[in-house]
């Protein structure tokens, strides 16, 4: 009976414990709302010469947001262990096709990826099995995904070179088409902000509608 009485205790703590699971989760940010700080978002820098020069890093071993030479900064963030990643890791690669493929956008948008809960290894099994073609580092502690609120995976940020959110797309990007006609308003928007506005077809994005 003592024993019966001991499991059941242990049964109701762990209920209690799983369902105050979602209260640790990090501030949620909003688009057109929300700002980050670039320089406490620090990664590992990449080995490849190729993706140094895509951010246009010199030979640290760690670098800040802050410090890629970019007017706008989309990040997707994964994960080795999620299906819908996978899907939107190939629309990701697709997205930063698009953009490498614009004199205009390529200068200006800088495409990388967080691997959350990841470590370097996981994170280079991703990045070879899907053959992603932007950088990828690994968040094994899950450090940077904090700072976006702790979501979950996949979701899609756009931030400016001054940190703030211009929006975040929650989990696969169905109509690419369309968010990269966002994209491009963004850019005209942060970029070239007496250019003409053209008006876009809508995203599934929670955004800040350009103005």
């Amino acid at each position: 009976m003592r024993q019966r009485r001991v499991l059941i205790g242990l049964f109701w703590l762990l209920v209690s414990v799983f369902a105050g699971l979602p209260h640790l989760r990090g501030q949620e940010i909003q688009a057109g709302t929300s700002w980050l700080n670039l320089s406490q978002l620090e990664l590992q820098a990449p080995k490849s010469s190729e993706e140094r020069e895509y951010l246009g890093l010199n030979d640290q071993t760690s670098f800040s947001l802050a410090q890629i030479p970019t007017k706008l900064i989309l990040i997707e963030c994964l994960n080795l262990y999620c299906p819908s990643c996978h899907e939107q890791a190939n629309v990701a690669n697709s997205l930063h096709d698009l953009i490498r493929e614009d004199p205009n956008l390529s200068k200006e948008i800088k495409v990388i990826g967080i691997c959350a809960g990841n470590n370097v290894h996981e994170t280079k099994v991703y990045k070879d099995d899907l053959v992603i073609r932007f950088p990828l580092f690994p968040d094994p502690d899950f450090v940077v995904h904090e700072k976006f609120g702790s979501p979950r995976t996949p979701f899609t940020l756009l931030l400016n070179n001054r940190g703030e959110v211009l929006f975040i797309h929650y989990g696969i990007v169905k109509k690419l088409d369309d968010f990269f006609c966002s994209l491009r308003q963004f850019y005209k928007r942060e970029c070239h902000p007496d250019s003409p506005k053209k008006n876009c077809a809508k995203s599934n994005c929670r955004a800040l509608s350009p103005q």
